[in-house]
Parts: structure tokens; C-alpha cells; sequence
């Protein structure tokens, strides 16, 4: 995750994997605080 957010800037396939990764994360993250909220 650190290196693509490095090698983001001037590469465009790390821009692409850290904007899926970002977009993975953020779907657990959510699904997580839904499962622990109960």
C-alpha cells in the first residue's frame, strides 16, 4: 500500500491498483463497523 502510494504519482498503473485497493479497503472497513456494531 506504501509503495503504491509512492509510485502513484508517476505511475499510472499504481494510480489504478491504489484507487481498487482504496475502494476494497473502504468496503471492509464498512462491512466491519456494521458486523461489530451489533
Amino acid at each position: 500500500m506504501a509503495g503504491l502510494l509512492c509510485f502513484s504519482p508517476y505511475y499510472p498503473k499504481a494510480r489504478h491498483y491504489l484507487s481498487l485497493c482504496q475502494k476494497v479497503l473502504t468496503k471492509s472497513c464498512a462491512y466491519l463497523d456494521k458486523k461489530l456494531a451489533r
